[in-house]
């Protein structure tokens, strides 16, 4: 008798992932390029997948998306639409089972970004799943991941960045104009160019902080003054090191 009533269950188990099996799965790179003259701005919300921009030249944008989705096309995932000055990509997200099981959903795709910009385009990122790199666009930058590290080389970008799971590596090599940096499971290391005038404040808990810039250490935290109050670095982090130090010759 047992085994009669655990005869549907397995039967409708594996008739779920039979289904999900035939799911047809879609590789295609999408290659697109924009003329720069009006846009200032990008938006980019991804997923899942990896992120890279790098400063290219003042004339265009170029974009190369690789897509691996299950299910759907890359013309039925992907979003991209001009607002403005303002370019933005997405992604469209649809159940591609008709199933009420959640756990069995996978249709997120996954899109690893690699784009080119004019070096005064303002960034805002966001993504799920994927790490973050920027390199030498000096636009503001705004940049979010929940499990990814983010990465940033920027001449003298203003930069946001936020990440649960991951660390996060700032680097000016210009000069320093202010950053806010925020994880949660991950370590943080600034790098700012000699004499550079910052007022930090370091919050840690569980980690180590480190600087060869001179600092003030309070009781109850982790608190670093620049001798020049003029640009803020705000860093948090829970479970993490915290390191500031000046760049050398060989890290510019």
């Amino acid at each position: 008798m047992r085994t009669k009533r655990l005869a549907v269950p397995i039967f409708a188990a594996l008739l779920v992932a039979g289904c999900i099996q035939r799911e047809p799965r879609f590789t295609e790179t999408v290659d697109r390029t924009w003329p720069a003259t009006e846009v200032r701005n990008l938006n980019l919300e991804g997923m899942n997948g990896s992120i890279k921009i790098t400063a290219g030249n003042d004339s265009e944008i170029h974009m190369v998306a690789n897509v691996t989705s299950h299910g759907e096309k890359a013309s039925d995932v992907l979003r991209i639409e001009t607002d403005g000055d303002t370019l933005r990509i997405g992604e469209r997200h649809h159940s591609s089972h008709a199933f009420p099981f959640f756990l069995f959903n996978d249709s997120s795709a996954r899109i690893d970004y690699s784009l080119e910009v004019p070096p005064a385009t303002n960034l805002q990122v966001t993504t799920a799943n994927g790490r973050v790199e920027i390199t030498g666009v000096r636009g503001e930058h705004k940049l979010r991941s929940v499990n990814g590290r983010i990465e940033v080389s920027t001449p003298d970008a203003k930069l946001d960045a936020t990440t649960v799971n991951g660390r996060i590596i700032a680097k000016f090599t210009s000069e320093f104009r202010g950053a806010r940096l925020r994880t949660v499971n991950g370590s943080v290391r600034v790098m700012v160019p000699p004499h550079s005038a910052i007022s930090a404040d370091v919050d840690t808990v569980n980690g180590s902080f480190n600087s060869n810039i001179p600092v003030n250490v309070s009781s109850d935290r982790t608190a670093a003054s620049g001798a020049n109050h003029e640009y803020p670095l705000d860093v948090t982090t829970v479970n993490g090191s915290v390191t500031v130090s000046e760049i050398n010759h060989d890290e510019s």
